[in-house]
């Protein structure tokens, strides 16, 4: 999934991958990249290629049955010894890897002008050399850079989200059903912050007008929405404690703001059986109406590594003619879309 959008001789915009962090503050034996796991990660990568094509000679693959026995053996050693390998590869790595050169002003990551959290994906630029990276952070700071993010949430207000390690828990005054559009105008960690959002698509019915515009009056009740948030300031988890905040609707398998993060979808379905069983089956019982959808149920057991619903889905820099570079949505994002679509986000 890592992919890059836009290249020139001083910048280059990437797509990240979720679950990849963009460098590693401290280096330990994970995160470096050893001849070990460049071969791994190559041989994985010609696995997926060719998934049918043998890497030993004719010779190596003729069994017999005095040592069929043994190659077993021998296999299942290697598998286990490949299975124990730790990857936690930074994009910092990959791309000195690949020998993209990066600049060499931030000491903790090279070449990192801004950080994506390491469960979001999408648009990230990286500066080439030092001269480029201080202009960059200039245009950052000046809020010179326009960002874009989509995410996936509930329709509906859950009351238990996470913290935000503010003292002031202020939302914004909302009504029950997600508003067409609007601001969210609340602290991040004690400092102003401010996003705008809009409401892209609703899931769970079908709730829109004949002009295309979601019906926020309708009787309808979805389930889950897709909502595009833009940033107007640059804050650490600003469009988490936003949306859990602010809209009171946490992102879908958030492990640090949702009320039912990534580590444990097994109590939520628990949780949601019991309920359903306590349940009389009204439509407007509140568990309900607030219950998470199955397939972000199945997603969040079967995940193998951190990550939530929240996507850097376009980037602008008008200074370095960079406008509306856009970063396609994740597989796994679209197979949940598809999921949600057909099963009514039931």
């Amino acid at each position: 999934d890592l992919q890059i959008l836009y290249e020139d001789a001083s910048i280059v915009v990437l797509s990240k991958p979720s679950g990849m962090v963009c460098f590693h503050k401290h280096k330990t034996t994970a995160g470096k990249l050893n001849s070990e796991k460049r071969k791994f990660l190559r041989q994985l990568q010609l696995d997926q290629e060719n998934p049918n094509q043998s890497n030993g000679s004719p010779k190596d693959n003729i069994d017999t049955n005095e040592n069929s026995s043994t190659k077993k053996k021998k296999r299942s050693k290697k598998q286990k010894n490949k299975e124990s390998i730790n990857v936690d590869i930074s994009l910092e790595d990959a791309l000195l890897d690949y020998k993209i050169p990066l600049s060499t002003l931030n000491h903790e990551g090279r070449g990192i002008v801004h950080r994506l959290d390491r469960g979001t994906s999408g648009c990230i630029v990286l500066a080439k050399n030092d001269d480029v990276h201080a202009k960059l952070v200039t245009e950052f700071f000046i809020r010179g850079v326009k960002k874009n993010y989509v995410a996936l949430v509930p329709f509906h207000r859950r009351d238990d989200q996470g913290s935000d390690g503010d003292d002031n828990n202020t939302r914004i005054a909302m009504t029950d059903g997600l508003k067409e559009s609007g601001g969210i105008d609340i602290p991040v960690h004690n400092r102003p912050a401010l996003s705008f959002y809009e409401l892209l698509e609703t899931f769970g019915c079908d709730n829109r007008n004949n002009d295309g515009t979601v019906d926020t009056q309708s009787s309808n009740t979805p389930t889950a929405a897709l909502i595009k948030v833009e940033t107007r300031t640059g804050r650490k988890h600003q469009v988490r404690v936003h949306c859990a905040k602010g809209l009171g609707r946490p992102i879908y398998l958030d492990p640090l703001y949702s009320s039912m993060p990534q580590s444990a979808p097994k109590k939520e379905q628990k949780r949601q059986k019991k309920k359903k069983k306590e349940s009389d089956d009204s439509s407007t019982d509140d568990d309900s109406i607030n219950a998470v959808p199955q397939c972000i149920l199945d997603l969040g057991n079967n995940a193998q590594q951190q990550q939530f619903f929240l996507h850097a889905s376009s980037l602008s820099i008008p200074q370095f003619g960079i406008m509306n570079i856009e970063a396609p949505l994740p597989t796994w994002w679209e197979n949940t879309i598809k999921c949600l679509k057909e099963d009514g986000g039931e």
